[in-house]
Order: C-alpha cells, then structure tokens, then sequence
C-alpha cells in the first residue's frame, strides 16, 4: 500500500508540473494569441433540420482561461441559414490580439438574453445566460479565472515532492555518514540514540 501511494504521489506530482508548466506557456502565448478548443455536438432531423447543439469548450485570452457551455434548441428552424461544418467532435480557433474569443458575452437583444452573475471579482467570473427567441432557445455557462492561479496551485504538490525528496535524501545521506537522520550528529559511538536531540532506533540511524 505504501509503493502504491508513493506511486500515486509521484504521477500527481508530475501532472501537476505539466499543469503548471502549461499555464505558463498559455500566459506567454496569450502575448500574441488568444485560444479556444471547443468540442460540439449537433443533432439533425431527417430532412436535414438542425434540431439540437450543444458545446463545451476551453479559452485562453488576456491572462484568465475560461470553461463555457452551450446548449441550445432549436424550434423553428431556417433552411436558407447555412452551417459552416455539420461534423461533430473537437475544433479549435485562434485570435489575435484585440479580438473577442469570449464569445458568450455577446448575444443579439433579438434573443431576449437574461443573464445571471453568480461571482464577479477581479480575474474571476461565474455567469449563465438564457435566450429565448421563436428559432431557438439557449442556456449558457460561462467560468472563468486567472492562468496565474492555476499555475500557483499545480505548484504546490511539485514543490511538496522537491521537500520530500530533499528530506529523504538528506537522511540517506546521514545514514550513510553514520550520523543522526534527525539532527546530524556523529553516531559512531552511540549508535543506537543520539545523544544530541535524543532520537533512537531507526530514528536516530541504526537499523
């Protein structure tokens, strides 16, 4: 049990640093582009009739990253309106600086919008929006938050795994020496406790 967790802590770690690591590559990419990976699902009547869309997507823009959701009905719909790709599954899009990739915070007042702010403070926002029009009828989530803060938190367990490791490589190093783990006292000649800091047993560097 104990291998298993150490394993377990070892991968978390180094998922973590990748998480860290790419947070920062976004805040430096961001500079010059701004991201947004989205993955779309539609479904389509018989006659070719867009009936039901729905999108979860992730964006990269001006040092926050977003998560967003869309799900939309579509009641009457337009055959003259033309659909730009009707394959479902992951598409990406990139802007330039000055462009808006936060695409949920602009809706027609034709679509009657109301929108809900549950959180809004520097760097951090939580709303959702409905529309309700006679073609189609939506319900958006939109969350966002500071790259920095994500790049902060996956810190945290790597710095936690350079202690630890620095800890137990320190006592290998004791241990190897013949001194205390504990304090580093030379233990030659009392082995079996230390007489500066009291330690014993394994503690202290035998056994």
């Amino acid at each position: 049990m104990t291998t298993l967790r150490s394993i377990l802590f070892h991968l978390a770690a180094l998922l973590s640093l990748v998480i860290a690591v790419a947070a920062l590559g976004l805040l430096g990419r961001q500079r010059d582009v701004s991201d947004r990976w989205a993955w779309r699902s539609m479904k389509f009547s018989d006659d070719g009739a867009l009936l039901v869309s729905r999108e979860w997507a992730v964006v990269s823009s001006a040092g926050r990253l977003g998560v967003q959701h869309a799900a939309v009905d579509h009641l009457d719909w337009d055959p003259a309106f033309q659909i730009t790709s009707r394959s479902n599954g992951f598409a990406y899009e990139f802007f330039t600086p000055g462009a808006n990739p936060w695409t949920f915070n602009n809706f027609s007042p034709a679509m009657s919008p109301k929108t809900h702010v549950w959180l809004r403070v520097p760097g951090f926002s939580v709303t959702t929006t409905t529309t309700s029009a006679h073609w189609a009828r939506g319900r958006y989530v939109d969350v966002s938050f500071p790259l920095w803060v994500v790049a902060l938190l996956a810190s945290i367990l790597p710095v936690v795994w350079e202690l630890h490791y620095r800890r137990r490589r320190r006592r290998r190093i004791r241990r190897g020496r013949g001194q205390c783990v504990a304090c580093g006292y030379d233990l030659r000649a009392t082995p079996d406790r230390c007489p500066e800091c009291g330690a014993t047993g394994p503690a202290a560097g035998s056994g």
